[in-house]
């Protein structure tokens, strides 16, 4: 069974959101956690915007965006954890320069790495 491109970005998706999840969990006291709600919705408006471009983007593109974001936001936010003094600003704007930076970024790789793919084949 093989996955069309929306398939992958709806996985992409829902680890992203999971992922969001997971780092809006904080610690609160010596053993107890919380939920950061701010913090949750915030990190979930890269994957809301990639569930959007699923009805506009296709393909390589879409997966290309989609593998950009959910890998720059798993390798920012393991290096500056939430919560930590130093990591407070990384975790406010992250979620914007994924929206602004990386979801293009990724999907100008897409459409290249789709024209180069055509180049070679015919």
């Amino acid at each position: 069974m093989t996955m069309d491109a929306r398939q992958v970005a709806y996985t992409m998706v829902a680890l992203g959101c999971l992922w969001a999840a997971l780092t809006a969990v904080l610690p609160h006291a010596p053993g107890a956690y919380r939920l950061a709600w701010g913090l949750l919705f915030w990190g979930l408006l890269p994957y809301c915007v990639l569930l959007m471009l699923t009805g506009i983007l296709q393909g390589t593109p879409l997966v290309a965006s989609g593998a950009a974001v959910l890998g720059v936001d798993l390798l920012v936010r393991s290096v500056f954890p939430p919560g930590t003094g130093a990591a407070d600003v990384v975790t406010w704007y992250l979620p914007l320069a994924l929206v602004v930076i990386v979801l293009p970024a990724g999907s100008a790789l897409g459409r290249w790495l789709q024209r180069r793919g055509a180049e070679d084949t015919g």
